[in-house]
């Protein structure tokens, strides 16, 4: 009865915790080459925030996905977070952009000037923002 109860509550509580999702870059070069199937998984940072940080030199075409499908019209019509107009995006640095989950086959378009980015994805708002990478300052030991 004990170990019943105990397995029963363990499942209740594993049924209410909601489950972490996974967010993708799909897109040219460093994003997986437009195949639906792959793309990189952005680091959870916690209550919604992703991030990812890529050299870049050039022009990218990038989505953001919540799951990596081999199936084009899945992709497009459940998973792809897109722009929300017609045709591609221009995206620069620094400024804070709306998406949406989009039934299209549109991309944000962003130019690389050989640096280090990141891309930073907010599931709650579904926005995300580049900024470029600055890395982290070691502590003095003194």
């Amino acid at each position: 009865m004990k170990k019943s109860l105990i397995m029963t509550l363990t499942a209740l509580v594993l049924a209410l915790m909601p489950a972490r999702a996974a967010i993708y870059i799909v897109g040219s070069g460093p994003f997986g080459n437009w195949d639906p199937a792959n793309g990189v998984e952005m680091t959870h940072e916690g209550n919604g925030i992703y991030t990812l940080t890529m050299h870049i030199n050039g022009t990218e075409w990038f989505v953001f996905a919540d799951k990596l499908t081999s199936d084009w019209n899945d992709f497009n019509a459940n998973h792809r977070y897109g722009p929300n107009g017609n045709g591609s995006q221009d995206v620069t640095v620094t400024e804070t952009y709306t998406t949406q989950k989009a039934n299209n086959n549109h991309a944000y378009r962003f130019q690389g000037s050989d640096a280090d980015y990141t891309f930073t994805f907010n599931l709650n708002n579904l926005t995300f923002k580049i900024d470029y990478y600055i890395p982290p300052v070691a502590p003095d030991p003194f």
